[in-house]
């Protein structure tokens, strides 16, 4: 039996707790006294941004998300 390395439990996580982080992130910065977050996706896997964004716009129009 090899060791296993902890990333290899997460490749199963679902998508959603990613967004979580996301939002967690998010929501901190916020707390810090930033008005914008703009986020850049240099590739195509991460379908998740745009509701992700999307919700938190929703949530405080005082926070921007980009």
């Amino acid at each position: 039996m090899g060791e296993q390395h902890w990333l290899d439990d997460m490749q199963d996580e679902p998508y959603y707790s990613w967004a979580s982080t996301f939002q967690d992130v998010a929501v901190c910065l916020k707390r810090q006294g930033f008005k914008r977050l703009i986020v850049m996706s240099t590739h195509g896997g991460n379908w998740i941004l745009k509701p992700t964004i999307r919700e938190l716009n929703m949530w405080d129009p005082d926070f921007q998300v980009m």
